[in-house]
Parts: C-alpha cells; sequence; structure tokens
C-alpha cells in the first residue's frame, strides 16, 4: 500500500485565483490527503480579509473530496481557524484541524497504519498575532489565546509528544506535520533561512522599529538596507531545538516542515544528506522536507511505500 500526502504552505500573498490553481493541480495528483501545513492566511490586506481567504482555501481543498488536515502556523488567527473550519464540519466535509481535533491522528489501515503528530504553531509569531497565535517551543505557552472570551487551552510542545507517546506504535510510522521546523546543522537544512535583523531602533515613516524584535524576510530586509536602514543580513539555520531534541528522543524518523521560505523542496536524511526527487529512500535514515512556498506555486508531493519514501516537487505556474 502506498501512501500519498500532497502539501500547500506559505501562502501569504497568493491571490485566491492561484490558490486555486495550485490546490487543483496539487489535487490531479490523487494524494490520499491534503495537509494544509501553516501560514495559509494571515498576511491578507486588509486584515478583515482573512477570514474570507481562509473560507475559499477550505472551499478549493474540501471540493476535491480529498480529506484535508489544517496544521496552523504562525500567522493563523486561531479564532478564525476554528469558526471558519467548523462551516465545512457542519457540511460533513473530511477536515481534521490540529488543536481542535486532537494532536495525533491515526490513519488507519488502509493507509497503513500510518499515523500524524500535527504540532500547530510557531517559534515566532508576527507582532499583531502576539496575544492571539499557536507559539509552539518548550519555553513559552502553546495555543489559543482568547483572553477577550475567556479561552485558554494552553500546553507547550513536550506536553503534546508526552501524550502522544503513550499512543504511538510505531516510531517509524509516524509522520511530524509541523509549521516550523527542526534544529538542524545543514548548509541544506530544512530550516536553513536568510533574512534581515534590526542592528539598532529605526524609523521608516511613521512605523516604529525596535531592535529586540524586528526580523525581516531576505527581499525587505534587501530593500530596507538600500533604503539606509541599519540592517544585518544573516543566513543560519534557525529550526527549533526543542523539536530537534523531542524527534531524537521519541525516535520518529519523518519531519515534514513548512515556514523557510528559502528552504522549499530542501530534502535530507538525519544526517544532512540531500535526497534526490524521484528516488527513494528507507525510512530508517530519517526523512526532512520542505515541500511548500504557495506565494511561488510550489507544493510537495510526499510518496511512501514498503519501508521507503520519496518526494515530488510541484509547481502549479511555469
Amino acid at each position: 500500500m502506498e501512501l500519498k500526502i500532497g502539501v500547500i504552505s506559505d501562502c501569504h500573498k497568493l491571490p485566491l485565483k492561484y490558490a486555486e490553481l495550485l490546490v487543483w493541480h496539487l489535487g490531479s495528483k490523487q494524494p490520499d490527503l491534503i495537509v494544509l501545513n501553516g501560514d495559509i492566511f494571515g498576511d491578507q490586506t486588509p486584515q478583515k480579509e482573512h477570514g474570507d481567504y481562509f473560507y475559499m482555501f477550505l472551499r478549493y481543498t474540501t471540493d476535491t473530496n480529498i480529506p484535508c488536515i489544517v496544521v496552523p502556523g504562525s500567522h493563523e488567527i486561531p479564532v478564525l481557524v476554528r469558526q471558519i473550519a467548523g462551516n465545512f464540519k457542519f457540511e460533513r466535509k473530511p477536515l481534521y484541524v490540529a488543536f481542535y481535533d486532537g494532536f495525533l491522528l491515526d490513519l488507519g489501515q488502509d493507509l497503513g497504519q500510518y499515523q500524524l503528530l500535527c504540532l500547530p504553531g510557531s517559534e515566532v509569531v508576527p507582532p499583531y498575532l502576539m496575544y492571539n497565535a499557536f507559539v509552539i517551543d518548550n519555553s513559552k505557552e502553546t495555543g489559543e489565546y482568547e483572553h477577550q472570551h475567556g479561552v485558554a487551552m494552553i500546553t507547550n510542545l513536550e506536553e503534546i509528544v508526552n501524550a502522544a507517546e503513550t499512543q504511538i506504535r510505531d516510531p517509524e510510522k509516524v509522520i511530524v506535520l509541523s509549521h516550523n521546523p527542526p534544529k538542524t546543522n545543514y548548509e541544506k537544512g530544512v530550516d536553513r533561512a536568510k533574512f534581515g535583523v534590526a542592528e539598532k531602533d529605526f524609523y521608516k515613516g511613521k512605523q516604529f522599529f525596535p531592535r529586540e524584535t524586528s526580523i525581516f524576510t531576505r527581499d525587505v530586509a534587501e530593500n530596507l538596507l538600500k533604503e539606509g536602514h541599519p540592517i544585518s543580513l544573516k543566513e543560519e539555520n534557525v529550526g527549533s531545538q526543542d523539536l530537534s531534541n523531542l524527534l531524537s528522543r521519541t525516535g520518529i524518523k519523518i519531519c515534514i516542515s513548512s515556514h523557510i521560505h528559502e528552504a522549499v523542496h530542501h530534502a535530507h536524511n538525519s544526517n544532512g544528506i540531500p535526497f534526490e526527487e524521484g528516488k527513494e529512500y528507507p525510512i530508517r535514515k530519517g526523512f526532512f522536507f520542505n515541500p511548500s512556498y504557495g506565494d511561488r506555486h510550489l507544493a510537495g508531493i510526499i510518496y511512501i511505500k514498503d519501508g521507503k519514501i520519496g518526494y515530488e516537487r510541484i509547481k502549479a505556474i511555469g
């Protein structure tokens, strides 16, 4: 039995017409599951459009009639995730939302008895979501922050994994789905990022950027630098050490992550040896993959069969 999982993530500025095309293109590969692995919405302008965008993205995905798994990332607004996903569940669409529906999903015998360990959130969230976001590591609280509504479902990464461990049958048959990547030490690692940081406090027009919290994507940082602002460019492995430690401790070999746009389609084993598209590799060696950067119309497919794993890169346009 072959298990085939399609993954889309990081659609920060992707227009809906291209989002529909990306979903259609992925669905045409007939995966067993489609995973929306975080940052599907959250950067639309104005912010009131977040809900409309997420609704239409779920509509495109669930209309494929392929089961859909939502793993929130660093930009999703929890209250919107819960409310909008609830509409589709009312329609009895095959939809599973990590956090609200649990963290460990058993795929059953028809799909090789694999289990999905879904870890929503990220270590860093945008400032406007600081008190209303999914944040995942062991030094911060992870969960849903709706203080104005009196809701506080709080946990952390270690507690999630500890609870799941009691239900894990075989670590080599567990697939971690995490928006945030694990920490690696490899130049082609799934967490290799290019970014900019503020060297000191500065203003751009009327907007204030404090040194302690101002981190920019590479293209934004380069533009700010050209404008004369105090920016340093960096290239580092920025994944979660907590997640890396937990993967090592539990013996889980497969981790599908997103978040780091520059690392899209990076794939490697536990020792950082790159994997080639279209080839199959033993799961016991480990498999780390960043399948998608939606803004660039990029997605990915993971294939698993007979203890081996491989991937296919998807580009909807071009």
